[in-house]
Order: C-alpha cells, then sequence, then structure tokens
C-alpha cells in the first residue's frame, strides 16, 4: 500500500475514534524500524507506522495495526494489552491480540537482529539487535502478558 494512502486511513480512523481531539497526532517510524508494524507513544501523544510494514501489506492489515494503536491511546498508558484495551480494541473493530501470528503480515526478512524470544502466553515473538545479558536469563517482562521472555541468540554478528 501507498503511504499517503495508509496516512490518510489513519488520520481518518483518528478523526472517528476521536484522539485527534484528545491531542493525539499521526507519525511515521524509522525506516530501520522494522521489528513492529505500529506503536503507540504516550509521551508524544501520537500514533505511528512503519513505512517498511505499509509498503508489505494490504489495507486490511494496516486499517488493523491503526485500530491497535487507537486502542492503546484511548485505553491509556497503564492498559498494555490487558482486559480494558481488549475492551477498547473490540469495540473499535480492531482484532483484540497483542500482535500479529506469524503469517498474517507482511515483515521484512532482516538479518540484524541477533536476538529473539516468544512471549509463552501470546505467542509474540520480539527481536533485539542488543540486549543486556539478563534479558537473557528472564529479566524482560512482555508488557500486558506480565510473562517472562528468555532471549535467545539467533544470528551472528557481523
Amino acid at each position: 500500500m501507498e503511504a499517503l494512502a495508509a496516512q490518510r486511513i489513519a488520520l481518518k480512523l483518528m478523526l472517528d475514534s476521536g484522539v485527534i481531539e484528545r491531542g493525539w497526532t499521526f507519525g511515521w517510524l524509522s525506516r530501520r524500524a522494522t521489528a513492529r508494524c505500529g506503536q503507540c507513544n504516550h509521551t508524544t501523544r501520537t500514533i505511528l507506522l512503519s513505512p517498511v510494514f505499509v509498503k508489505l501489506n494490504d489495507e486490511s492489515e494496516i486499517r488493523d495495526t491503526i485500530l491497535h494503536e487507537i486502542a492503546h491511546a484511548l485505553a491509556g498508558f497503564d492498559a498494555g494489552h490487558g482486559a480494558e484495551w481488549k475492551h477498547v480494541a473490540k469495540s473499535l473493530g480492531a482484532v483484540p491480540r497483542a500482535g500479529a501470528r506469524p503469517g498474517e503480515v507482511t515483515m521484512p526478512e532482516s538479518k540484524e537482529f541477533r536476538w529473539q524470544a516468544q512471549c509463552p502466553d501470546c505467542g509474540v515473538i520480539l527481536r533485539r539487535k542488543r540486549i543486556n545479558i539478563r534479558h537473557a536469563n528472564g529479566a524482560y517482562v512482555h508488557d500486558g502478558c506480565v510473562s517472562r521472555l528468555y532471549f535467545k541468540r539467533v544470528g551472528t554478528p557481523a
């Protein structure tokens, strides 16, 4: 999908949901941000999309991602992917899950990620270029699920 078309959809959905009236804006993640489809930044009150994700996916996946992020904006920072967020996501028409299941969306292949963990509760796969060694030992907790994540090395340094 073209970036301008995705931006128009995002702004329309944000207007319809009332987040623009609450001071929220739309923006783009860095082109290097290839590990996530979108982001809700409560500090800057911005809903962001990955331009790489937009380019590789169709309108239905992009619309669901935008609604997912709007649900975060409406549910509040502390809601995570918990019950309140799920209720808001359903009311907006988004699929109430923490992330896309493998194979449902197209994400760019990246050889830069050296560490990976999978949430035992929701199945979301998190990838990182670098981690603190404590993260490999279960110090990282997945937001919303509150499950400990154990990162494993999946690639070799370049």
